[in-house]
């Protein structure tokens, strides 16, 4: 029987296909038209490899054109099934068909003729290994959408140069081949092999994500390689009988086509890659290059060697850049844009994650930073904190870490070793470099720190925990207006005995436990008792009268603000209803805090209180600190204007302690200035006290507001408060606070020691 040359086949590459499913696992379900497809497939494939073992080997058309080419129909159809379902792998799904069936209308032309087969059977064979590549490329893309450019480069550079590598014995046929189309006999092993090396490049990027898919699709690929380096030696060997080789290059299509039957899962995405693997390409495919110098190499070897060089050449490109836009991201993302400083995350990084040896946290805050924004700018606290953050740079050197935290406050981590001693004299240090004034557009600022201490061990073993208590630290020196502060463990006993204290709270104001306190203010030209301002007691049935500093801070952050100001004003009404049916001219002052600032049901029950006691409105004079508008502003403005219109006084309390603007005093509408005590004692014997005094009193009457001198604790600081112009005094040299019926003894007998015939507004 008439043979069939194995040179007529002239070999086909089928580049096979899959990837992931998108996002979760997904099964397509399985058609019955595909597994009948897929049975066909099977008995075909037993059948032929039946027939080439037990039957001859000379070349039989009914085996080796009509049944062989039959066994790539299967193959093609259930791919193009596939491809029709709607989901975002079908357009990969599609392609990968339309190059199964170019493989499989060339392997027909081929087949059916004596000859090397017609022109347009090897154009096919030409444009089935592109379409293959397309097609996994683009299953690939599914699977990894994200999938960083350099690790892309790498699976190219890889395959091209195990390409190069493994085609390099493609060569040694080239001097016993005699077949017309040498070129091509040679290069389909390898381009084989740069299929293999895609799946396997894909592979390693989806790492764990590599499922049954991606596993038949490496199988069916190293087939058809196989197949064809075997095919190849054959060739060169001129053995030209029939082989089981018939059956492996449709099994190897088979088994792709199963594939896309098969789970797929999106893979992790790829941000860098390692360096090693794409050094060790590009070494190799330079090393087949530097060997094709001196010896006999398949121009399809050069060429991809070639292009595995100029790849890595990109790759080491991009990969420079990479490292150095991570570098400067790396930078940014622990430094200051403003000081240049590290910022938390960097300080975080040196700190690590343990802090167990001896170590120093010092937490610094600029004071009255606020006043200089809202003052004179943001640019001129920007410039406040670029100065800041060079003058510490110079004191604290190579011997610590700075890092800006956030606004004005600063941290410096010092070095190992450090101790409290260390730490207190890096604050002291630091203050100095504060001493002399700074720029800020153009204006000389006197710059002030408050610095709060922390040690590591003994304050905490980690940067957090050690934060924590330099920032409480910190907090206590600004209270207690000291400029350095070390943490005290013991103040947590005394955290915990105040949250005790704040559920007594609750106990007393059912109780009625609080009482009302009050205090003249003397007008100072007349030298009559005005007013009186009521200051609230705690009467504790253990503890006795506790004063308000000690539990009205820890009420203003609760819900009891509430109830506590209503009973406050409820019981101070009450007592001026009592000295006003006795026959007193007075008027009465009440604090309330900011947070009642923002209850818009707080004009109300002013009034009702007011009715209640048949108050004149004009007699209440309701006194607010000038940080009131911290919080809602437009809030505040509105319950501010309703106690207008019920015609309550407003006066500014506390005037000098905040950081409020002149914009904010005007905003608040008040009708009074109230001067804090540490600028009125001791006014009579200091000259800085008494240019404050009346530099503070000619604002206030430029404002048209009435101004309240408190804390005049002498005979000197009343006769310089009269001096100044002040309109009212108020402090323990006239008389301390009172019982309300203690007060109206005390008035009685002043009025019969001055002479006073009466006492009025």
């Amino acid at each position: 029987m008439p043979r069939r040359p194995l040179q007529h086949y002239p070999k086909r590459v089928a580049h096979g296909a899959g990837t992931h499913r998108p996002a979760v696992h997904q099964t397509p379900p399985v058609p019955g038209a595909v597994k009948a497809l897929l049975a066909v497939a099977l008995v075909g494939l037993g059948v032929q490899s039946a027939w080439l073992l037990l039957g001859t080997s000379d070349y039989l058309p009914a085996r080796d054109v009509w049944l062989y080419c039959a066994l790539f129909v299967p193959s093609v159809l259930i791919l193009a099934i596939r491809a029709r379902l709607a989901d975002d792998t079908s357009r990969a799904w599609a392609v990968l068909a339309g190059a199964a069936a170019i493989w499989t209308l060339a392997e027909a032309g081929a087949a059916t003729t004596d000859t090397t087969g017609p022109l347009w059977t090897q154009i096919l064979f030409v444009l089935t290994p592109p379409t293959m590549y397309v097609g996994l490329i683009l299953l690939v893309r599914t699977v990894l959408p994200r999938t960083a450019r350099g690790a892309w480069l790498d699976g190219l550079l890889v395959m091209l140069a195990t390409t190069a590598a493994l085609s390099l014995s493609a060569s040694t046929f080239s001097g016993a081949l005699y077949w017309p189309h040498l070129a091509l006999a040679v290069a389909y092993p390898s381009l084989d092999l740069l299929q293999v090396t895609l799946i396997v490049a894909a592979m390693v990027m989806l790492g764990r994500a590599a499922g049954r898919a991606w596993w038949l699709l490496l199988a069916g690929s190293v087939a058809v390689w196989l197949a064809d380096s075997l095919w190849l030696i054959r060739l060169a060997a001129q053995n030209e009988s029939s082989t089981l080789l018939y059956a492996v290059w449709p099994l190897g299509m088979l088994l792709m086509a199963v594939a896309a039957w098969q789970p797929l899962t999106r893979g992790r995405v790829q941000t860098q890659t390692d360096w090693q693997l794409p050094l060790v390409a590009t070494s190799a495919a330079f090393a087949v290059i530097l060997y094709a110098t001196v010896n006999p190499v398949s121009p399809v070897t050069v060429g991809l060697a070639a292009g595995a060089v100029l790849t890595g050449a990109i790759r080491s490109i991009g990969a420079l850049r990479t490292a150095s836009a991570r570098s400067q991201a790396h930078r940014q993302a622990h430094t200051d844009d403003l000081t240049g400083l590290a910022n938390r995350r960097g300080l975080t990084s040196v700190a690590g994650p343990n802090l167990a040896d001896p170590q120093a946290l010092l937490l610094l805050d600029i004071d009255r930073f606020k006043q200089i924004n809202d003052t004179l700018g943001h640019q001129a606290g920007d410039d406040v904190l670029h100065e800041v953050g060079r003058r510490f740079r110079e004191v604290i050197g190579a011997r610590g870490v700075i890092s800006r935290m956030g606004g004005d406050e600063f941290a410096v981590l010092l070095e190992l070793g450090t101790d409290r001693n260390d730490a207190l004299d890096t604050a002291d240090r630091l203050h100095a470099a504060m001493s002399a004034p700074l720029l800020a557009t153009g204006i000389e600022l006197q710059v002030e720190l408050s610095v709060g201490i922390a040690t590591a061990p003994t304050h905490g073993t980690n940067l957090s925990a050690l934060l924590l208590s330099a920032d409480r630290a910190m907090y206590r020196a600004k209270r207690d207006r000291v400029a350095t502060q070390v943490f005290d463990p013991r103040w947590d006993s005394g955290e915990t005995g105040n949250l005790l204290l704040l559920q007594e709270l609750r106990g007393a104001l059912q109780r009625d436990e609080f009482v009302c306190y009050f205090q003249p203010q003397l007008d100072v030209l007349t030298n009559e008792v005005v007013s009186v301002e009521s200051l609230v007691r705690w009467l504790h049935p253990e503890r006795g009268l506790i004063p308000a500093g000690q539990f009205l801070p820890m009420i203003e952050q609760t819900s009891l603000i509430r109830p506590l100001s209503d009973a406050i004003l409820d019981m101070s009404l009450r007592q001026l209803r009592r000295w006003l049916d006795q026959g007193l001219s007075l008027s009465m002052s009440v604090n309330i805090s900011a947070t009642n600032l923002m209850d818009r049901a707080l004009p109300l029950r002013v009034t009702d209180l007011l009715v209640k006691h048949q108050i004149d409105a004009a007699r209440l004079t309701l006194e607010i600190t000038e940080t009131a508008l911290s919080g809602d502003e437009e809030r505040v403005r509105v319950v501010l204007a309703q106690l207008h219109e019920i015609g309550v006084r407003i006066s500014i309390d506390d005037y000098g302690s905040g950081y409020s603007s002149l914009q904010q005093i005007g905003t608040l509408g008040a009708q009074e200035l109230k001067l804090d005590r540490q600028f009125v004692t001791g006014v009579g014997d200091r000259g800085d006290l008494r240019s404050i005094l009346a530099a503070t009193v000619h604002l206030a009457h430029g404002l048209r507001l009435r101004m309240v001198a408190e804390g005049v604790e002498s005979a000197s600081d009343l006769d310089q408060v009269r001096l100044s112009g002040c309109d009212l005094a108020q402090g323990y040299y006239i008389s301390p606070p009172r019982r309300g019926d203690l007060l109206l003894e005390w008035m009685q007998d002043r009025r019969l020691r001055t002479g006073e015939d009466r006492l009025r507004f």
